[in-house]
């Protein structure tokens, strides 16, 4: 099937469609280092500079701007219908979830449905790498960690970058999954070069839904699947 979305109205979505309010997450450690050292990854070049190869940063958690801008998003999803919160297994995205839709999770008894297939770009990075689920879970209660496969990460390797095309793929497999849910307005809380992909070539989109998405910025599109 192939993708659409348009920015949301604020209406209804109508047969067939979906609103999605597309969250990236709050600030992490990993984004504070890059501004610290004034550049991001350099993987490429020779020899390799890069603030995300730091084994130290594996699944960084928010700086307290991190969290901050998770609060702040809070006050502007307070009155969105949302009836489901889905979200990457990575801390930064976990934790920017159950702050920002936390009037959600609370009124409505939610669990965040925790999905592989929304997390960040995997590979080389370490903080792109996850936690063990046995490690994850009892930090996050209100978080369901059931449709992961594996306790550990078996995606992430220390030499290799998923390919592109693989990304793309993820991404569509991704948005087949919540056409097939029942809700109406779904809230999805993840990663810039995640949604960046998604949204570009995944889904047919106009320009500044295609943009790079800020921490803790949310867009909310109505996604149609034909």
């Amino acid at each position: 099937p192939r993708f659409s979305a348009s920015a949301w109205d604020g209406k209804p979505p109508g047969p067939g469609k979906k609103v999605i309010h597309l969250v990236r997450h709050g600030e992490g450690e990993h984004n504070a280092a890059a501004a610290r050292l004034g550049y991001g990854c350099g993987c490429e070049e020779e020899p390799p500079r890069c603030p995300y190869i730091d084994p130290s940063l594996v699944d960084p958690k928010l700086t307290a701007k991190g969290v901050a801008q998770a609060e702040e998003l809070a006050t502007r999803v307070v009155d969105l219908p949302v009836e489901a919160v889905l979200s990457s297994p990575l801390t930064r995205a976990l934790s920017t979830a159950l702050i920002g839709f936390k009037k959600h999770i609370d009124e409505k008894q939610l669990k965040v449905q925790v999905l592989e297939d929304c997390r960040e770009h995997v590979g080389v990075h370490h903080c792109d790498k996850r936690r063990a689920v046995s490690e994850m879970a009892p930090l996050f209660p209100h978080a369901d960690f059931s449709a992961l496969a594996n306790d550990e990460d078996v995606q992430w390797t220390a030499h290799e970058r998923e390919p592109l095309s693989a990304l793309a793929d993820r991404a569509h497999a991704f948005l087949q999954h919540t056409a097939t849910l029942p809700h109406s307005h779904l809230a999805v809380v993840c990663h810039s070069t995640f949604l960046l992909c998604m949204m570009n070539a995944v889904v047919e989109a106009p320009g500044p839904l295609t943009q790079w998405f800020g921490t803790g910025e949310v867009r909310s599109v109505v996604l149609s699947c034909d």
